[in-house]
C-alpha cells in the first residue's frame, strides 16, 4: 500500500470551508424540501451560479477530438494504411502513449496485436462512484499531486439505502453516512474533481447524460462503466489503483482485446426491447464468453435503437466477462447529445463521422472479427435470466414451464424498475404505458413495486411529466436516484425471513445469491422494465403478459397490449434540484481533506511489507472454495458499504459468502487442529502469527463488480496468493495491482489435489518475476499426512509487476513526484538475473545430423557464439554474415549481442530482428534486398523455425534473381512452378530456439500475404549446412513456444509411423527413437520452469532431430492433415506448435473413426503408455491406459503440459471455419492423409472437434 501522504488532518470538530458547507446546505435542502422544485424558484444567484458551472464544464465534456484524430493518423502509420480496424481498436489505439511501443512489440510486428499486445494507454477522463472512490482518492493523495492529471468525478450513488422512498431514504442515508461524503466533497474540492452529491444520480446514467461521447475512452471505478458504450464511447471498468494509474498520467496497461462482432438486423417489435438483446446474448456467452474481448456491434439493427437502449446493451457486457463494449455512431446519438445540452459535442461527432469511409467512429469497410454472433431483431422475444446467475437465459414464452419444472417460487414477491441498467426516459416511458393500462382497467400491482430514477434529471424529468404520479398512484415506490436495492441498499419490509426461499423480478443487470436484501435464497430473475412491471400486477413468475390474462374487479380478462413510449422528452429534459448539480472541477488547495484519527468509516494507508526477495514459501491454504465466487462473495456490499474508506474494519467480511469446498458450509474455515472459525477470523489469527496463506478457487473467481476491495482485503489479512481455475478479467488484474499473486491451474483437475490446511512453496514465481513475466510457475505442495505434489500453474504476470515503478514525475511541479505501486512491484529487480553459461559434461560434438546424409551438421557440447565464430570462419570461410534474429531473443536477452561479439569486428554485414509466424512472402523478399545488397555470404539464423524456413527461401530466391512476389510465386511447389530453378549456393547456418526442427530438412514453407496460403518450396532448396545446439540457449525460449514446437517434433513422428506410403522400417525406428527421447524429455521441461534441466532440453533437441531424421528418410513419407490444416491456421497468427496440439489427437481420431491406419495408431499408442512419465500423466488425468486411444493418450500429455487444445484457446472463431476448410484442401498433406480430405466436409468435421 502506499505512504501516507503529507498533510494535516481535521478533527470531527474542524470548519469546513465555506464553499463545502454551501454545497453541503444544497444537498440537504434537496432531501427535505419539496420534490416539486421548479426552475423559476431559482434565485437570481443561483441562476447565475448554475450557468457559470455549465460554461466550465462544456470544455471538459467536449473529448479532444483534434488529439484523438491525430493519434488514429499515427497509428495507420504504425500499422500501414490499408489495415482495417473495428472501432474497438481504433478509439483504443488512438489513445495509445507510445503507438509504435504497444502495437510492434511482441506483435509479430503488428500483425497480431489482438490477445497478446500489452496496451499502455492514456484514458480522456475518470469516473469513481462513491463506495470505490475512498480507497482511491486515500492512494491518490499519497502522491501528493495538486490535482488530478485528466478531468475526473465523483457520483455518491452507492450509499443510499432504498425502504420507504426517497424523501425520508434519503435525508437518513446522508446523516448516516456524513463523514464520509464530507471527506469526498473536500478531497474533491481540493483536486479538482467535480462532485455529484448524494442524490443526483447513479454513476453511469449521470456520465451518459454528462460525459460520455461517440470516440471517448474513459475509466470508472465500477464494473458497468462500459454503460457509455451506448454513446460510442469505450470505457472501461477498473479498480482503484487503475484508475489512479490515470489520475497521475500513468500509461494504464491493458492487454489488447479480442472483438467479439454483434451483427444486429431487423427491428424490435412488440414486447422485445433492448435488454432483450442482451439477455439473450448472456445466455450464449455465458459469464465467461466475453473475457479478453470488446463486444462491438454493428450491422442495420444498430440504427434502429435509442441511444440509451444501446447504452443497457453495453452495460450488461459486464456480465459476459467483456473488456467492454461499444456501439458505432448511430443517427439517434445526435439528438440525444443535443437533448443533454452538449450540441455542440454532436456537431463534433457528426463532422467527424461524415469525414470518409474510414473515420474515427465506425468501422472500417472489409474490418475482421474474432467471432461475429448475429441477432435478429424482428424475431427476438422477451428473455428472463435467473436466478442466481445473469446467463441463465430462458425466453419469455418457455419461462412458466421451466418456473414449474424447477420448482421455483410461483409467487411474485417484488417487482423492481430502474437502476442504471433500465432508467431512461425511454424505459420508464414504455413502463407507465402498461401502468396506465392496468389502472384503466382497475388493477393494482399484486407485488411491491419499486421504481428507481437514474438522475435527478431523469427524475424530474419523469415528475414534470406526471410519469411518477402513475406509478406512485398505481401503488409505488419511488426511491432516491441510487443504487438502492441493486447493491444490496435494500431494506425489505415485506416480512421475508432470511433463508426463505422467495421471487423478485429487476431490470437490474447482476442477481447473484443475496446481492439485492442478504438473503442467499431470493431469486432474483433479470428481465426488460415492461415485463417486471407487467408480472408486478400478476404477482406470478408463471404469467406471460404477450398472452395471458388478468382478472378486473368486474371479473373481466384484461390482457396488456405491447408497451409504448418515448426515446427522448418532447418538451425535453428537465433540469431538476440545482442542489444536485456537480461542484465545479476547478482544483482549490485551500481546502482541507477531512480524515479523523479515530474514525472507524476512514483510514489512511499503511505500506504493505514489500515483496520477499525469493520465493515465496511455507504458505497455508487458508480456504478452499466450493462453486461460484463473486466479488459479493469476497467482499460483501450492503451494510459493509459504509467500511468502504476503512481497510481494517471491512476487511472483517473477507469472503464470508464463500462455500468449504470440503463440508459445503459457507464462511466456515477450519484450522490444523479442526477447530472451527469465520474466513476472517482465522485469516486475521494467521496473519498475527506470521502465517502468509492462499486461497484455491473454481472458475471465473471475482466475477461480478469491480470492487478493489475483493484484492485489497486479502492482502490486508496476509493473503499472497489466489490459485484458481479461471479468473474474471478485472479481479485478476486488481488481485496483481494489489500484490496478491493470481495463478490458475494448467490443469484444472489439480484443484482435486489441494485441500485446506496444505502447505505450498512456489517455484519460479521469483524468476518470473525477475524476468518480467517469462517463465513457468509451479506450486509444490506439502499435504497434511507428508505427501508432496507438484501443480504447474499458469499466470499473466509481465514486466510491469517485476519492479518498483516510477509512475509520475512532475517535472512541471519542480519536483519529482513518485506513485509507487501496490502491488508485485514491490519486488525490485534492477536488469536482468545473472546466468552463468551451462556447459555440457563433454566436448564439442559435430557429426553429420543424419547417417545416411552429410548434411547439415549437427554442432552441440559448446556454447553457440564459441560453436558458431569456429565454424563460420574454419568450415565455411564466411565474412559477410547476415544474421536473421529472432525479435524476443533480441529484445530480452543478451544472446544477439554475444553472437555479434563471438563473430568479430566487420564480419556482421546485416541483420533482421524479427520475422512473423509462419514466413510471410513480405517479409522474405524485404531480407531478400537487404542480403542482395551487403552482398552477404552467409544467412545465419537464431531463433525458432520460421527463421529458418525464411533463410531457406531467401537462399533460393537470391539464386533465383528474385525482385518481386510474382517471382517468388514462380518457385513455389505447384503447377505454375518453374522448371528452370537454380539450387541456392549462399550457406546457411542454423541456431535453433524451438523445436520445430525445420533446420533439418530441405522442405521450407512461406505464407503469400495477399491469399494468407502457406505455399510450400521445395525443389532445389537446400538446408542449413550446420546447426548449433545450445540447450542454455534454449533456457530463453518462452516454455509455450518450446513445448508447442515439441508436439510439432511429436506430429511429425506420429505422422510418420502412420502414414501409408513413404515410411520404412529405417524411419519408423527413428521416430519410435524419437518419441522416447521427445515426450518424458518435454515433461521434465514442464516441470523445470527455472531451466535448471539442461540434459532434457538436449534431450529433446536430439529427439527433434531423429524425428526429422524418420520424416525425410525412406521413400519420402507422406504427412497428413496436422500438418495440412495446421498450415491454414498460420496466417490467422497461431503458431506451428500450437497448431499441433490441437489438431494431432483430432486427426488421429478422425482417421481412426474412417477405417485408415487403426493399426499403427495402437503400435504408437502401446509404444507410449509402456513409458513411466506417460502412464503417470493418464492415471493423474483419470484416464484409462487399457480402454484409451492414441488420440486420447496424446490429448492427456499435450494437456499436461499445458498447451491449448481448442482454436477458441488461440482466439479462432466459428466463423473461420469455412475459410480454413476450403483453405486445407489446396494443401498436399491434406491429400495424403491416411484418409485423404478431398471434401470441405471432411475438414469441418475434424474442426468441429477442437473449435471450442
Amino acid at each position: 500500500m502506499l505512504p501516507s501522504p503529507e498533510r494535516r488532518l481535521l478533527s470531527p470538530q474542524s470548519t469546513l470551508p465555506q464553499a463545502v458547507k454551501m454545497v453541503r446546505q444544497l444537498v440537504w435542502q434537496r432531501a427535505t424540501a419539496s420534490r416539486r422544485l421548479a426552475p423559476k424558484c431559482l434565485s437570481p444567484q443561483q441562476l447565475f451560479a448554475r450557468r457559470g458551472l455549465a460554461t466550465e464544464a462544456s470544455a471538459a465534456r467536449m473529448p479532444p477530438y483534434p488529439k484523438i484524430v491525430r493519434n488514429l493518423e499515427q497509428v495507420r502509420k504504425v500499422l500501414g494504411s490499408s489495415r482495417a480496424l473495428t472501432l474497438a481498436e481504433k478509439i483504443l489505439y488512438a489513445h495509445l502513449d507510445n503507438a509504435e511501443e504497444s502495437l510492434l512489440t511482441g506483435t509479430n510486428n503488428g500483425k497480431d496485436i489482438r490477445g497478446k499486445a500489452n496496451l499502455k494507454l492514456k484514458p480522456d477522463r475518470v469516473a469513481m462512484q462513491d463506495a470505490s472512490a475512498q480507497m482511491a482518492l486515500l492512494q491518490f493523495m499519497s502522491c501528493g499531486l495538486p490535482s488530478t492529471a485528466v478531468p475526473a468525478s465523483i457520483h455518491c450513488d452507492h450509499m443510499i439505502v432504498g425502504e420507504r422512498g426517497a424523501d425520508t431514504d434519503l435525508p437518513a442515508s446522508i446523516e448516516g453516512n456524513r463523514e464520509v461524503f464530507d471527506f469526498l466533497e473536500s478531497a474533491a474540492k481540493r483536486y479538482g474533481i467535480e462532485f455529484w452529491p448524494p442524490g443526483a444520480g447513479i454513476i453511469h446514467q449521470s456520465v451518459l447524460e454528462n460525459y460520455a461521447a461517440p470516440g471517448l475512452m474513459m475509466l470508472g471505478t465500477d464494473s458497468h462503466t462500459p454503460n457509455a458504450g451506448g454513446l460510442g464511447a469505450i470505457a472501461i471498468g477498473v479498480g482503484g489503483a487503475d484508475a489512479v494509474d490515470a489520475l497521475v498520467d500513468a500509461p494504464w496497461e491493458l492487454k489488447a482485446p479480442r472483438i467479439l462482432g454483434v451483427r444486429l438486423e431487423g427491428k424490435l417489435s412488440g414486447w422485445a426491447s433492448p435488454k432483450d438483446i442482451i439477455l439473450h446474448l448472456a445466455g450464449k456467452l455465458t459469464v465467461r464468453g466475453g473475457t479478453g474481448y470488446v463486444i462491438e456491434y454493428h450491422g442495420p439493427g444498430v440504427e434502429t435503437l435509442s441511444c440509451t437502449g444501446m447504452a443497457t446493451c453495453c452495460n450488461m457486457g459486464a456480465e459476459v466477462g467483456a473488456t467492454t463494449s461499444v456501439f458505432p455512431f448511430s443517427p439517434s446519438m445526435v439528438p440525444y447529445l443535443q437533448a443533454t445540452h452538449r450540441g455542440h459535442v454532436a456537431q463534433a461527432a457528426a463532422e467527424i463521422a461524415a469525414s470518409g469511409p474510414k473515420n474515427l467512429l465506425r468501422a472500417d469497410d472489409g474490418a475482421e472479427y474474432d467471432q461475429v454472433i448475429t441477432i435478429d431483431l424482428s424475431t427476438l422475444e422477451p428473455h428472463v435470466n435467473g436466478p442466481f446467475t445473469p446467463d441463465l437465459s430462458v425466453r419469455l414464452s418457455d419461462f412458466a414451464n421451466t418456473v414449474r419444472e424447477n420448482k421455483w417460487p410461483e409467487t411474485l414477491g417484488a417487482g423492481l424498475i430502474g437502476s442504471c441498467t433500465n432508467s431512461s426516459y425511454e424505459d420508464m416511458t414504455r413502463a407507465e404505458d402498461l401502468v396506465k393500462q392496468a389502472s384503466a382497467a382497475g388493477l393494482k400491482p399484486k407485488a411491491d413495486f419499486f421504481i428507481t430514477p437514474g438522475s435527478e434529471q431523469i427524475r424530474a424529468t419523469l415528475d414534470r411529466d406526471q410519469t411518477l404520479s402513475s406509478f406512485s398512484e398505481a401503488g409505488g415506490t419511488v426511491l432516491a436516484n441510487a443504487c438502492g436495492p441493486c447493491i444490496g441498499q435494500w431494506k425489505r419490509t415485506d416480512g421475508v425471513a432470511k433463508g426463505e426461499d422467495n421471487a423478485i423480478f429487476t431490470s437490474y443487470n447482476r442477481n447473484f445469491p443475496g446481492r439485492n436484501d442478504g438473503n442467499r435464497r431470493t431469486m432474483n430473475f433479470l428481465a426488460s422494465p415492461e415485463i417486471v412491471t407487467a408480472l408486478a400486477y400478476s404477482g406470478s413468475t408463471t404469467f406471460n403478459p404477450m398472452i395471458d390474462t388478468l382478472k378486473t374487479p368486474s371479473g373481466e380478462d384484461f390482457k396488456f397490449r405491447p408497451p409504448q413510449g418515448s426515446d427522448l422528452p418532447s418538451a425535453g429534459f428537465a433540469d431538476g434540484n440545482p442542489a444536485f448539480q456537480p461542484s465545479a472541477g476547478v482544483p482549490d488547495a485551500s481546502v482541507e481533506v477531512i480524515v479523523s484519527p479515530t474514525s472507524e468509516r476512514l483510514a489512511l494507508l499503511e505500506p504493505f511489507a514489500p515483496f520477499p526477495e525469493g520465493e515465496l514459501s511455507g504458505l497455508k491454504v487458508l480456504y478452499k472454495v466450493k462453486g461460484q465466487c463473486t466479488t459479493d462473495t469476497i467482499s460483501a456490499a450492503g451494510p459493509w458499504l459504509k467500511y468502504k474508506g476503512h481497510l481494517p474494519n471491512i476487511s472483517a467480511n473477507t469472503l464470508i459468502g464463500a462455500v468449504n469446498a470440503a463440508t459445503g458450509e459457507t464462511n466456515v474455515a477450519y484450522d490444523d487442529a479442526g477447530n472451527k472459525h469465520s474466513i476472517p477470523d482465522l485469516a486475521a489469527r494467521w496473519k498475527a502469527d506470521g502465517i502468509e496463506w492462499l486461497v484455491v478457487a473454481e472458475d471465473n473467481y471475482g466475477e461480478g463488480s469491480a470492487r478493489e476491495h475483493a484484492a485489497l482485503q486479502p492482502r490486508y489479512l496476509g493473503g499472497r496468493i489466489i490459485v484458481a481455475k479461471s479468473f474474471a478479467r478485472i479481479h485478476e488484474t486488481n488481485l496483481k495491482k494489489q500484490g496478491v499473486v493470481p495463478l490458475t491451474f494448467a490443469d484444472k483437475a489439480d484443484y482435486d489435489r489441494i485441500d485446506a490446511c496444505d502447505q505450498v512453496d512456489t517455484v519460479g514465481l521469483y524468476e518470473t518475476l525477475q524476468s518480467g513475466g517469462q517463465g513457468s510457475i509451479q506450486l509444490q505442495v506439502t499435504k497434511k499426512n507428508g505427501e508432496k505434489l507438484t501443480i504447474p500453474v499458469n499466470h499473466t504476470l509481465s514486466k510491469d509487476h517485476g519492479h518498483t515503478s516510477d509512475f509520475y514525475t512532475g517535472d512541471k511541479l519542480d519536483k519529482k513526484k513518485l506513485y509507487t505501486s501496490l502491488g508485485i512491484g514491490g519486488v525490485r529487480v534492477y536488469g536482468s538475473p545473472s546466468r552463468t553459461p551451462f556447459s555440457l559434461k563433454m566436448p564439442e560434438t559435430v557429426r553429420p545430423a543424419f547417417a545416411d546424409r552429410p548434411r547439415p551438421l549437427l554442432s552441440y557440447g559448446a556454447p553457440f557464439p564459441t560453436a558458431a565464430a569456429h565454424r563460420v570462419v574454419d568450415t565455411l570461410g564466411a565474412s559477410k554474415i547476415y544474421i536473421i534474429c529472432s525479435g524476443s531473443l533480441a529484445r530480452n536477452t543478451d544472446a544477439l549481442d554475444r553472437l555479434v561479439a563471438a563473430l568479430g569486428p566487420g564480419k556482421v554485414a546485416g541483420r533482421r530482428i524479427g520475422m512473423q509466424s509462419h514466413t510471410l512472402w513480405s517479409e522474405v523478399l524485404e531480407i531478400v534486398h537487404d542480403a542482395r545488397r551487403v552482398e552477404a555470404d552467409l544467412l545465419l539464423t537464431l531463433g525458432a523455425g520460421s527463421l529458418t524456413d525464411g533463410a531457406k527461401v531467401v537462399a533460393l530466391a537470391l539464386a533465383n534473381n528474385v525482385q518481386t512476389a510474382s517471382d517468388l510465386a514462380t518457385l513455389a511447389t505447384g503447377p505454375d512452378q518453374r522448371a528452370d530453378i537454380h539450387a541456392p549456393t549462399i550457406p546457411i547456418i542454423s541456431i535453433p530456439t524451438s523445436l520445430s526442427a525445420g533446420e533439418y530438412s530441405n522442405f521450407a514453407g512461406a505464407t503469400d500475404d495477399t491469399t494468407r496460403r502457406k505455399h510450400s518450396f521445395q525443389a532445389s532448396t537446400r538446408g542449413p549446412q550446420l546447426v548449433i545446439l545450445d540447450p542454455d540457449l534454449a533456457t530463453t525460449t518462452p516454455p509455450s513456444i518450446w513445448l508447442s514446437t515439441g508436439i510439432r517434433a511429436v506430429d511429425h513422428c506420429v505422422e510418420t509411423l502412420c502414414a501409408t506410403t513413404g515410411a520404412t522400417e529405417s524411419t519408423d525406428a527413428h521416430a519410435m527413437h524419437a518419441l522416447e527421447l521427445l515426450v518424458p524429455g518435454l515433461l521434465r521441461c514442464r516441470h523445470d520452469p527455472a531451466g535448471h534441466d539442461r540434459d532434457a532440453r538436449l534431450q529433446c533437441q536430439l529427439g527433434a532431430v531423429n524425428a526429422m531424421a524418420a520424416l525425410t528418410g525412406g521413400l519420402s513419407v507422406e504427412l497428413g492433415a496436422s500438418h495440412g490444416i495446421g498450415h491454414q491456421l498460420g496466417p490467422l497468427g497461431v503458431g506451428h506448435g500450437e497448431t499441433s496440439c490441437i489438431l494431432l489427437p483430432a486427426v488421429c481420431k478422425f482417421n481412426a473413426k474412417h477405417g485408415a491406419n487403426r493399426e499403427q495408431q495402437e503400435r504408437v499408442r502401446e509404444f507410449l503408455v509402456r513409458n513411466a512419465e506417460v502412464a503417470r500423466v493418464l492415471r493423474d488425468r483419470g484416464v484409462d491406459a487399457s480402454t484409451a486411444d492414441l488420440g486420447d493418450v496424446l490429448d492427456a500429455v499435450i494437456r499436461e503440459l499445458g498447451m491449448p487444445r481448442s482454436l477458441k484457446e488461440v482466439g479462432v472463431g466459428r466463423d473461420a471455419l469455412d475459410e480454413l476448410a476450403a483453405n486445407s484442401l489446396h494443401d498436399r498433406w491434406c491429400k495424403t492423409n491416411p484418409v485423404p480430405l478431398t471434401e470441405k466436409g471432411q475438414v469441418l468435421e475434424i474442426l468441429e472437434m477442437v473449435v471450442d
